[in-house]
């Protein structure tokens, strides 16, 4: 799931291929995102979802085909199967995040703080290695958010939640 919120064209994926030896992941994919939107790519396991998501964010190339992103815009993402130091708390993990984006110390336990009571883990104290996978959901969310991103990007948001959960991250 991909939202935006400014500028003229958001994003832009023109004809890209991706291929992975003899199997071809995706093949002449192409959709842009207005601001504002929310879009979504719907499709089977195994469909390339995942692979579009990551050739947009950088972190995988294309084998052909092309991306345009509007200037200085900033991404949020949340990948399919989170994973964050198992010593950590939620708290913790928010804050270098936060402090990873340059926020103060201070900014940064006001914006953990913030963002586990607004997704439900207001629980400062359990370590990541005992969070449900739910919990790891919602807390990637969380860091996902960090910074008001412009761009929010969510690989499989509701995975391992519960209908009430599913309900309330939708």
């Amino acid at each position: 799931m991909i939202g935006a919120k400014k500028g003229d064209r958001m994003i832009k994926l023109n004809g890209l291929h991706k291929h992975y030896g003899p199997h071809h992941v995706l093949n002449d994919i192409s959709f842009h995102v207005p601001p504002g939107e929310v879009f979504a790519l719907l499709g089977a396991n195994g469909a390339g979802k995942t692979t579009a998501i990551k050739i947009l964010l950088g972190l995988t190339p294309a084998d052909r085909g092309t991306i345009e992103v509007a200037q200085d815009i900033t991404f949020g993402y949340s990948p399919e199967t989170p994973y964050f130091p198992p010593f950590f708390t939620g708290f913790e993990v928010l804050v270098y995040y936060a402090r990873l984006q340059g926020q103060s110390r201070h900014q940064a336990d006001q914006t953990a703080k913030q963002l586990l009571q607004s997704i439900g883990l207001a629980d400062r104290s359990t370590k990541v290695k005992h969070y449900s996978k739910g919990m790891l959901q919602r807390l990637a969310l969380a860091q996902a958010l960090i910074g008001d991103p412009d761009v929010l990007i969510l690989d499989e948001p509701t995975a391992g939640l519960d209908a009430l959960g599913r309900v309330e991250i939708l």
